[in-house]
């Protein structure tokens, strides 16, 4: 692939095709498999790259979107989804349109309707970071933001960490763990948190990192992924590019073009973690190429490898191990749910 005028060479691919809106991939280095979700079509799906295996399987009732898919510590064929505004573990095996089940295991409560998760990571202490969306006739009040940061960690409860957010379409962390980056589309900017892993996972001292106002670029920011490096892999959607951005001088250091204009989100894989998934949307007019609706497969990035995704679930401590079959909401944890005015 030729780039643009300011932006860097490399190779794209497409290795999946005829998605509507997929995001939030996964990456199990464990499995050598690529998780992802749908979210326009209900559906959850795998990508196997030495067998170039697709599979999916759709998840009812579909009113609801489903927003991510990230496997459960040690829980064989179990992943831990977000279904509108509950979290559930889904039972899949992985074939291709097999029958699946979901335990609902805690649920969150916001003052306006219809709100949904949509998009979610994990630490390194298996706890869960996950971000709302406002329905479609108030997402865009960038007056009164009504987008939350939410934790989940098993055999605690969900909590609210941050308020008065726009839209949060990428979450990421630093290699060390003591900074969770996200990024917000109404505002289209990225911004840090120092993250304290002494004070109950506390997040403080925001920091804006980067503003559309201040840094060149097209589109908005989407979805995020880290390096071992610390630089941040940012998806401009409607921008038809992924940024390589440094965090610390608050600078783009690289674009690379993708050939679709709504990129939603990206993860590194593969063996060695050097080869960037990218997730286009499909309800747009592709650029060159036409592979909107895509899972796309970038390399040639030069000297860069990627962090693996983390399972829900990783405790510090051996003493407890998770017990999933069947649990309800009201035993499996307490919702700590927003205050008036909050949201």
């Amino acid at each position: 692939m030729t780039g643009r005028s300011g932006t860097c060479l490399s190779e794209v691919v497409e290795v999946i095709q005829n998605l509507q809106h997929p995001v939030n991939p996964h990456w199990d280095a464990t499995r050598n498999t690529l998780y992802f979700v749908d979210t326009n079509s209900s559906t959850v799906h795998l990508y196997h790259p030495e067998t170039q295996t697709h599979n999916q399987t759709q998840i009812y009732p579909i009113g609801d979107p489903i927003s991510f898919i990230i496997p459960v510590q040690n829980q064989g064929d179990s992943f831990l989804v977000a279904h509108g505004l509950q979290l559930c573990i889904l039972y899949w095996d992985g074939s291709d349109s097999a029958n699946v089940s979901m335990d609902v295991i805690t649920t969150a409560y916001q003052k306006e309707k219809d709100f949904h998760f949509i998009g979610g990571k994990v630490d390194r202490h298996g706890q869960l970071y996950v971000g709302s969306q406002a329905p479609k006739n108030i997402l865009r009040n960038i007056e009164k933001p009504n987008g939350v940061i939410y934790s989940y960690k098993p055999f605690g409860s969900l909590k609210v960490y941050l308020t008065g957010l726009g839209l949060v379409t990428g979450l990421g962390f630093e290699p060390n763990g003591s900074g969770l980056y996200i990024t917000d589309s109404i505002k289209n900017t990225v911004d840090r948190f120092d993250k304290d892993v002494k004070s109950d996972f506390a997040l403080s001292n925001q920091q804006n990192i980067l503003n559309h106002n201040i840094n060149d670029m097209d589109g908005k920011v989407y979805g995020l992924t880290v390096d071992t490096n610390g630089k941040l892999w940012i998806a401009l959607y409607d921008g038809g590019q992924v940024l390589q951005f440094d965090p610390v001088n608050k600078e783009i250091m690289k674009k690379f073009d993708v050939p679709s204009l709504k990129v939603t989100d990206l993860v590194f894989g593969g063996t060695n973690l050097n080869e960037l998934y990218i997730t286009t949307a499909g309800d747009c007019v592709a650029k060159g190429n036409n592979t909107s609706g895509s899972l796309l497969r970038m390399t040639g990035l030069g000297d860069v490898q990627g962090l693996a995704g983390r399972p829900w679930g990783l405790m510090e401590s051996k003493s407890k191990k998770l017990s999933l079959r069947g649990v309800s909401p009201r035993s499996s944890s307490q919702v700590e749910s927003l205050g008036a005015g909050e949201c």
